[in-house]
C-alpha cells in the first residue's frame, strides 16, 4: 500500500514539476519579448529626442535661432544679508 501511495505521489510530483517547466518556458519567451520591446522603444526615443529631430519640429513651432545671448542682470543682490 505504501508503495502504491508513494509512486501516485510521484506521477503527481512529475505531473506538476513538468507543467510548471512549460509555464517557465512561457514566461521566459514573454520575458525576452519585452526585452526586445524595450529596446525598440529605447531606440526610438533616442531618434525622437535627437536635436536633428527636435530642431525642425521647433522651427515648424515658430522658434529660431537667433545667434545671440541675452543675459539679464540686477543690480542689486538677490538676498539681502
Amino acid at each position: 500500500m505504501l508503495v502504491i501511495s508513494l509512486s501516485v505521489f510521484k506521477v503527481i510530483l512529475c505531473n506538476v514539476i513538468a507543467t510548471n517547466g512549460i509555464e517557465i518556458g512561457h514566461i521566459e519567451k514573454q520575458v525576452l519579448s519585452l526585452s526586445q520591446n524595450n529596446q525598440l522603444l529605447k531606440e526610438e526615443i533616442a531618434k525622437d529626442t535627437s536635436l536633428s529631430q527636435i530642431s525642425p519640429k521647433a522651427i515648424d513651432l515658430g522658434f529660431n535661432n537667433s545667434g545671440s545671448i541675452t543675459s539679464l542682470s540686477l543690480d542689486i543682490p538677490i538676498a539681502l544679508r
